[in-house]
């Protein structure tokens, strides 16, 4: 019997002897070999958010399908000392590269970069908000960049005695996109310029075209897009361009609070910002604003090229559904005010 189980013993731990030295191999194959040789050509960015353990991020590695096996890649990262030192931000990384080469980029602070997502509507002062909580820069060094711009040779749609005379100039054509920023070279003049040659990219010659047929400016154009930004959901944005365009055509007030706002920085509108002597309100003066009120996406500038024509010249957001009822006349507005807001 004490034979029997010696042997049993014996045959088990050879048996995990063998299993040891088979994952051994494993791994050193692991660690040296690419999920996908071939794949030289497709990056992604793979974020780390703070905080994220070791294995957090080698099941992540492994579910975005850049390495083949989460538990030998934590085991590398624990004997060489570096799952303690792996560094937030978002990495390019690729399944043609071996996970050692993985794991000495996500444990290098140069090569970390940062997620900037500039939803659309946002403004200047929004995205220099975002820069400081980064801490890239100090609180008003983005908002001051846009200010000393020269580079306005270099981008044609730019009308630089329009923009220069405004208090934010280049508001409006900062394109809303994710950007991966890299804090060892950051720079708000570099952004800014990345941010327009996206604006540039996105605009086609056709839209070009059409925006000079319809006798309107560029720079009209994207005021009024930064309007229908505050204004409607985009869903919405095709009927009250339609609606915004028609006023401005018949020398009405175009009436968007949004303006206001902009220049108060509040979130509601007084009776005494109502009567404020601005350019910006467009409650109390007719045409457009000096500039842009936000940084519009694609949509509401689309939108603003392609207006929809409607019987409607009024338009209202209900308070209970966030639905926009629209009117033809000022009574029917004033009854849809009553019933909606």
């Amino acid at each position: 019997m004490l034979k029997n189980n010696k042997i049993k013993i014996f045959g088990l731990s050879a048996v995990i002897l063998l299993a040891l030295l088979f994952d051994n191999i494993g791994y050193k194959s692991f660690m040296n070999k690419p999920l996908d040789a071939t794949d030289t050509a497709k990056t992604a960015f793979f974020v780390i958010k703070s905080g994220e353990s070791a294995k957090t991020v080698s099941n992540n590695l492994k579910n975005k399908e850049l390495i083949s096996n989460s538990r030998y890649f934590y085991k590398y990262l624990a004997s060489e000392n570096k799952d303690t030192k792996i560094v937030s931000g978002a990495f390019k990384l690729s399944a043609s590269m071996t996970p050692i080469e993985i794991a000495n980029t996500i444990t290098d602070p140069s090569k970390s970069q940062y997620v900037l997502t500039v939803r659309e509507g946002l403004l200047v002062r929004d995205i220099d908000k975002k820069l400081v909580d980064m801490e890239l820069i100090q609180p008003g060094d983005f908002m001051a960049a846009t200010k000393t711009f020269k580079d306005y040779a270099d981008y044609s749609f730019l009308d630089k005695n329009t923009l220069t005379k405004l208090n934010i100039p280049l508001e409006g054509y900062l394109f809303p996109d994710t950007y991966f920023l890299n804090p060892a070279n950051f720079s708000s003049d570099s952004l800014i310029k990345r941010m327009l040659n996206n604006f540039k990219n996105k605009l086609t010659p056709k839209m070009l075209n059409d925006i000079k047929a319809s006798k309107r400016t560029l720079h009209e154009i994207i005021t009024m897009a930064s309007i229908l930004e505050k204004e409607g959901r985009r869903q919405d944005f095709e009927m009250v361009s339609g609606i915004l365009w028609k006023r401005f055509d018949n020398d009405w007030t175009i009436d968007a609070d949004a303006a206001i706002l902009y220049i108060t920085g509040k979130n509601t509108i007084s009776g005494e910002d109502l009567k404020m002597d601005s350019p910006y309100n467009i409650r109390k003066n007719r045409g457009l604003p000096p500039g842009p009120i936000s940084n519009p996406g694609l949509n509401a500038i689309t939108a603003s090229i392609y207006p929809k024509s409607s019987k409607y010249w009024f338009y209202l957001t209900s308070s209970k559904t966030n639905e926009m009822i629209y009117s033809t006349t000022n009574e029917e507005h004033n009854i849809n005010r009553a019933k909606h807001l």
